[in-house]
């Protein structure tokens, strides 16, 4: 109902944003904005914060929101390290609010820019892995003026869904190989995780095939 009445994805990825805008069950625009997470993570790299640290203090502790954040003090230890490194949370939240305004701003004028923007009924769906930021989703609908949600976690690709969940971080991978099973000629069969496995029909062994004999050769 959303691809039909009009909806936007923005997938936000390491090196750049996509954004889709889907209308009448067709892709009618697509674009890609050369700033993503990576420009958000060397933002916080420069608080000294040492990079192997910067991806979990993101998601972990960081916000998109700064007036919401709480003002105190975050403390982790440093792998192999007695050293205990400490940062203000409202200097991490307000690193990343800044640069997300800066993306939103540019998705929005993408969206504007592409003559679709008044056929988008449903708004904007985030995914990608810097979509899990807490409140992500309240500074896109700000600074758009749109409403917007993060995309839902998904189970059911295979037999197991608890073993195959499928975050937004995912979601890119999971409807590539989705759409490359439709059109190979592997056997794909769609049905509910929660029931029962899709049935693969055995596999009959082929038929050998005999050598044809060698032909003599008469020396010249």
């Amino acid at each position: 109902e959303e691809i039909v009445d009009g909806v936007v994805v923005i997938d936000l990825g390491g090196g750049v944003t996509d954004v889709t805008i889907l209308q009448g069950g067709k892709v009618r625009y697509i674009a890609s904005i050369p700033m993503g997470a990576d420009a958000i993570n060397r933002d916080i790299h420069s608080l000294t914060i040492p990079e192997k640290y910067v991806e979990d203090l993101k998601v972990g502790y960081g916000s998109a929101i700064a007036e919401r954040a709480e003002d105190d003090i975050i403390n982790f230890q440093l792998k192999h390290h007695s050293r205990v490194k400490s940062v203000l949370r409202r200097n991490l939240v307000n690193t990343i609010e800044a640069r997300l305004m800066d993306i939103a701003e540019l998705v929005a004028r993408v969206v504007r820019e592409s003559g679709h923007g008044q056929n988008i009924v449903h708004g904007y769906v985030l995914t990608g892995g810097s979509a899990a930021i807490d409140k992500i989703d309240q500074l896109f609908e700000r600074e758009t003026n749109r409403p917007c949600r993060v995309a839902t976690t998904l189970n059911g690709i295979g037999s197991k869904p608890q073993d195959c969940e499928i975050t937004p971080g995912k979601h890119a991978a999971a409807a590539i190989m989705a759409q490359a099973a439709k059109y190979s000629s592997s056997y794909v069969v769609e049905s509910s995780p929660v029931q029962k496995a899709a049935v693969v029909p055995t596999e009959v062994e082929p038929t050998p095939v005999k050598p044809a004999e060698p032909k003599s050769v008469n020396p010249a």
